[in-house]
């Protein structure tokens, strides 16, 4: 494992590997590019920001998609000694004032002085205000010469400017310096390393489809690939959602050891993946298939190991995991050598997001006697604060405790999260988590995986309880087998069933669901 103590030292020292990155083509090949090369690319584009003006420590903003482009961009920033600021990509079919509204905040707040796009959202984003204007990193000057190596930069040095997920309100600029961003790195790098040690032939590879601009994406799959260093496999978000076996065809080609998704993947590999597509696909090299980003179910693990076991898939590779942007990335995984566990809840069944990674302490601030709360957490990867919001920086960082806003609670070691205050469904005066009328809806036929928000209104009649579902081709009955289901397993029978098309519900940059905003776009709250 590299030990270097900035991003610039960790990409030169990798540059001396024999690994580099392979980029999945639509056609179906795989464009390969040596982390020497990278580092030679980025060293140039290093040379051409500095040509622009931009000085150690400014803020650029990098809008690229998954591609060379951008460890060109990212790394040419990291190189110049500036700060990237990871910016969401537009959604293809997504409102673009919205989008540009969001994103002027998000530059104003950082202080960007140039954005760093894609060719295709150039345009786009040429219509946001900055000092020094939008560019294409394939646009920059070459001809300006390059320097021999990197900025020299400190490890208490602003290395990455990232948002929040925003599933309950708008995404805030979590600040990390190179220290905390290689914390965390080392952290997952020891949970891999430590139960599946390299040697003996043996290596650890990646195979990611995670969008680089989100944290699970660029510090869990990028940089941990980088700092080991270990070949890595990349493919964009849209080729995954077009044609879901794409990722487990990439993990058999790699032979990947790990690889991670948000718990909807594993979903819609059950719904989209044709056994016809898995001709020749092994995948007894996957030893950690991390699950996280979003409430992970049990019936969803099982229907998976139960579809994918026949292709080698080994139970206990499936790994949920717990973290958030403001940790860095990663808090707590679950065991990857023994298969996942399960506690009964309030009626439901929750999966264990696993202990804390090494370095990192959670404890859960109770009411009274009660064993549930706020889940809070302290570790050496912890968030400087969120840049221009001191108050709220304040409200959830207290004498190094992070308070997560998530509940949940500790059983021999092991933490098992609940839901979210906010997100709670209030019924005849009790409180209950919406993952609770959510998840018992999996697996119904027409119900789109991962598309169901429940939330409650108040009526005449008192709080009544209202489930958005996008639906895949719903049938005449679909509204009145909803409800049904519903009753069965929970008791409640809806007051209203909202039927939507797919991908309707709005979610945040990662694909979490956006219940709050749900409620108010398709009840009028």
């Amino acid at each position: 494992m590299i030990e270097a103590r900035t991003l610039p030292e960790c990409l030169e020292q990798a540059a001396r590997s024999r690994f580099g990155v392979h980029f999945a083509e639509r056609s179906g090949g795989d464009a390969f590019h040596g982390y020497s090369e990278i580092y030679e690319r980025a060293l140039v584009v290093a040379s051409a920001l500095r040509e622009l003006g931009i000085e150690q420590g400014d803020r650029v903003a990098v809008a690229v998609p998954t591609s060379l482009d951008f460890y060109d961009s990212f790394f040419g920033v990291v190189l110049a000694g500036a700060v990237p600021v990871s910016l969401p990509l537009p959604r293809r079919f997504g409102p673009v004032d919205d989008y540009l509204c969001a994103t002027g905040v998000m530059l104003s707040v950082c202080g960007v002085r140039l954005v760093l796009a894609g060719e295709r959202n150039r345009k786009l984003l040429s219509r946001t205000d900055t000092e020094l204007g939008t560019v294409c990193a394939s646009e920059l000057p070459r001809g300006v010469g390059t320097s021999a190596r990197g900025a020299a930069v400190s490890s208490d040095a602003l290395a990455l400017v990232q948002f929040s997920s925003g599933t309950t309100q708008a995404p805030k600029a979590v600040a990390l310096t190179h220290a905390q961003l290689l914390a965390n790195v080392r952290a997952m790098l020891g949970a891999f390393l430590g139960s599946y040690p390299e040697g003996g032939g043996f290596e650890h590879r990646g195979v990611s489809w995670l969008p680089l601009y989100h944290d699970m994406g660029l510090v869990g799959s990028l940089l941990t690939a980088l700092a080991l260093p270990s070949p890595m496999a990349l493919m964009s978000p849209e080729l995954f959602i077009a044609r879901p076996a794409r990722w487990l065809q990439a993990i058999s080609r790699h032979r990947a050891s790990v690889s991670a998704a948000p718990h909807f993947a594993y979903s819609l590999c059950l719904d989209r993946i044709r056994d016809e597509e898995l001709d020749g696909v092994d995948l007894s090299s996957w030893r950690m298939a991390l699950d996280g980003a979003e409430a992970v179910t049990a019936p969803t693990l099982e229907r998976f190991y139960e579809r994918f076991r026949h292709y080698g898939l080994r139970e206990e590779a499936l790994t949920p995991v717990y973290g958030l942007a403001e940790a860095g990335l990663a808090v707590t995984f679950s065991d990857p050598k023994r298969r996942f566990r399960v506690e009964c809840f309030e009626g439901r069944t929750i999966v264990s997001a696993g202990k804390p990674l090494r370095g990192f302490e959670i404890r859960i601030a109770s009411h009274g006697t009660n064993r549930v709360g706020r889940v809070l957490v302290r570790g050496p990867s912890i968030m400087q604060g969120y840049l221009g919001a001191e108050v709220e920086t304040r409200r959830v960082l207290v004498d190094g405790w992070l308070d997560t806003g998530d509940d949940g609670f500790i059983d021999d070691g092991e933490l098992f999260l609940t839901g979210r205050d906010r997100d709670k469904v209030v019924l005849r005066g009790g409180n209950y988590a919406p993952e609770l009328f959510e998840h018992a809806l999996e697996g119904i036929a027409g119900v789109r995986a991962g598309g169901v928000v429940a939330t409650s209104v108040v009526t005449d009649a008192g709080e009544e309880l209202v489930v958005l579902v996008e639906s895949r081709s719903p049938k005449p009955d679909a509204v009145k087998s909803i409800s049904a289901v519903l009753s069965e397993k929970t008791g409640f029978v809806p007051h209203r069933v909202v039927l939507l098309d797919p991908g309707a519900l709005p979610r945040t940059s990662s694909g979490k669901l956006r219940r709050e905003e749900a409620a108010r776009q398709f009840l009028g709250r």
